[in-house]
């Protein structure tokens, strides 16, 4: 009885365990997986297309292929908090979704990469407090990240060669 008692319980926990971890990569497809080894480890082998720019004002995507982007931007942003953020970086919260690629590899269209950002403040050499008005200071710049995302929209993970980073 104890057992099925604490399975209950785990089965209860399931879906809080999942809402926990929903800012955290999402790559749960096998086949997207094995496509984003294959462009880690081949990166020339990749052909990349423009498809949303937010400075260049192009966008090929539909409103709600650009709403969900921007949704994904947004989550994996939210691994800042247990990476560049712990360091003496400070962000605005505000993550921008900056452009999208379409991805083909051997001619074949395999997913997408983003990129996003927020802007930022370099906070070691300056006499930040925590409050905002201390940022004054600071050095000013973003944090910037890409993310592979599949064609479905509905996996994506981070890409390892452009991992959250400060830039002035």
């Amino acid at each position: 009885m104890k057992h099925l008692l604490a399975l209950t319980s785990l089965t209860f926990a399931l879906p809080l365990l999942t809402t926990a971890t929903a800012f955290a990569d999402r790559e749960h497809n096998p086949e997207f997986r094995q496509i984003v080894r294959v462009i880690e480890q081949n990166p020339d082998a990749v052909d990349a297309s423009v498809v949303y720019d937010s400075i260049e004002k192009v966008s090929s995507l539909s409103p709600s292929d650009l709403a969900a982007f921007n949704e994904i931007a947004n989550d994996q942003a939210q691994i800042w908090g247990d990476t560049i953020l712990e360091g003496d970086y400070q962000a605005d919260g505000k993550t921008e979704l900056d452009s999208v690629e379409k991805l083909e590899l051997k001619g074949q269209f395999v997913g997408y990469r983003v990129f996003y950002s927020e802007r930022a403040w370099e906070t070691s050499s300056c006499d930040y407090n925590g409050e905002p008005e201390s940022l004054e200071g600071c050095t000013e710049g973003r944090i910037q990240e890409a993310s592979f995302v599949s064609k479905e929209l509905n996996n994506w993970t981070r890409d390892p060669n452009n991992y959250a980073e400060f830039s002035d």
